[in-house]
């Protein structure tokens, strides 16, 4: 009986979160139990080496990797050190027994102490003030005192010692490179230099440059020039034209270099031909890696947006001979935003809704993003809500918004027994029934908001209808969508381009 639940409990997420509840709720309740559970633990604390060493390694991986657990754990050792005189007095000891027995411990205690003690001398512990000293300011001679110079000005001809003369008068001298440059008088020469090229202005020159071809270089010495880069063992190799072009192609930038442009692009439908001998087909393998043909619990998680299948789903469906299901199917991989005045309508009020939802129900309904059918990963939808079992789901007719809420006035209701229902043949039900087919749920509550006022009307699954619904999609899905998604994003369109 007890490997029965063990088994019971490995397997069986829904059991072993129901069980772990329960626990949980009897820790909380019974006191007696709690006691029981917390001698069991240190009792196989003491007694288990094993057990004592994972719980502690256990401990410091949480300690660093979650912040809200180490934050906690340290307000605790705090509140317990200053609450606790028997825990204050044991943390001193070990202190002091640590100090003592652990060299490097007592090393680093001192050269933070020094580290510390130095710190506070520097501020005179902490009743420093800094100083900053006065503002620097500088003032400037009007415009109209400067003068200008160039080659021709003469300056005044001033010796050594007046510039030592009035540079005392500010207590300064000129260091060694100044007076090294005075001596040799380099830093005239500078100037004049620099002086003739501002104002000296050089002549306009009409002649026209040599060109290579009529260089005075003999044929021999121009043979031997080679602006080759490579080394010469990869010069001039055979398979190199190949080699290169491999490199482009197959380059994960390729598509933004220029010498890219010079290649066309590696033939997609010659790949998958040539590698049919895999366990798997290249078709099927690319559309299992892209979550289309098999889908995984955790990559399920992580999907937060794909809703084009949504709107789509009810068109499929009610789908007659006369329509073009390839055309239909290519439209479907492409993503169209779409502005128009209903949607925008529709999008404004969702919230209202959602919050008349909430006020009249006493209940939120939760967010959520899109789910993926598991079964049948091509099928998705997005609710506008979940509560517990049910599927909230808000229409905000753009035709109907300062009406009253009635079969004439929105064409998807209509009256059945004197109750409001949604119309079965209208791609709305197709929606909501899509939506309890991927969620797994039961129930769908249809609300319907106009400025006027807010109905709600309660959809059941109906399993039948999804059943037959599901077996439409997945023949189209088949017959035209699976070869539509390879065509656009697998092969790329490669057969309606011509690269000669």
């Amino acid at each position: 009986m007890i490997h029965a639940g063990i088994q019971k409990y490995k397997e069986d997420d829904n059991y072993r979160d129901a069980l772990i509840q329960a626990g949980i709720q009897k820790y909380q309740e019974d006191e007696n139990y709690r006691d029981t559970l917390i001698e069991y633990g240190i009792h196989k604390y003491q007694e288990d080496e094993d057990y004592r060493k994972a719980l502690y390694q256990s401990g410091i991986e949480k300690y660093k990797d979650d912040n809200e657990y180490r934050e906690k754990l340290k307000q605790a050792s705090i509140h317990k050190y200053e609450a606790d005189a028997n825990h204050k007095e044991h943390v001193k000891q070990a202190s002091v027994h640590k100090y003592e027995v652990d060299v490097n411990h007592k090393e680093h205690v001192k050269q933070a102490s020094i580290y510390k003690l130095e710190a506070y001398d520097r501020n005179q512990d902490f009743g420093g003030q800094e100083d900053l000293g006065e503002d620097f300011s500088m003032s400037l001679p009007e415009l109209s005192k400067y003068k200008d110079m160039n080659t021709e000005t003469e300056f005044v001809d001033f010796k050594m010692g007046a510039v030592e003369t009035y540079l005392e008068q500010m207590d300064k001298s000129l260091d060694c490179d100044a007076s090294n440059l005075y001596k040799e008088k380099i830093s005239k020469k500078k100037l004049a230099l620099r002086d003739y090229k501002l104002f000296t202005k050089s002549k306009r020159f009409k002649g026209s440059p040599i060109k290579a071809c009529d260089l005075s270089v003999s044929a021999v010495r121009a043979s031997n020039v080679n602006f080759d880069p490579r080394p010469r063992a990869s010069q001039n190799t055979s398979n190199y034209q190949d080699y290169f072009r491999n490199i482009c192609l197959n380059h994960k930038y390729g598509s933004t270099l220029p010498i890219v442009q010079l290649y066309p692009p590696a033939n997609i439908y010659g790949v998958v031909t040539d590698h049919d001998y895999f366990e798997f087909h290249p078709e099927d393998k690319w559309l299992s890696e892209n979550c289309i043909s098999t889908i995984t619990d955790e990559e399920i998680s992580k999907i937060e947006s794909f809703t084009s299948g949504q709107a789509k789903n009810p068109r499929i469906c009610k789908a007659t001979e006369r329509t073009d299901f390839e055309k239909l199917a290519r439209s479907m991989t492409e993503i169209v935003d779409l502005k128009t005045a209903p949607i925008l309508h529709g999008q404004k009020y969702e919230k209202s809704a959602l919050s008349k939802y909430e006020q009249d129900f006493g209940r939120s309904p939760v967010n959520c993003g899109i789910y993926v059918s598991k079964s049948h990963p091509f099928i998705a939808a997005s609710p506008d809500g979940i509560i517990n079992d049910t599927v909230v789901e808000v229409k905000c007719p753009f035709v109907a918004k300062d009406k009253m809420i009635s079969p004439k006035t929105i064409p998807f209701l209509l009256y059945n027994d004197g109750k409001l229902m949604l119309n079965e043949s209208h791609n709305y039900y197709y929606q909501v029934q899509g939506q309890m087919f991927c969620t797994n749920l039961k129930n769908c509550h249809f609300v319907v908001f106009t400025l006027q006022e807010v109905q709600y009307i309660h959809i059941k699954r109906d399993d039948i209808f999804i059943q037959n619904m599901v077996e439409k999609l997945e023949d189209f899905y088949k017959t035209y969508f699976r070869k539509a998604i390879l065509q656009k994003f697998l092969y790329k369109d490669y057969d309606k381009y011509s690269f000669e």
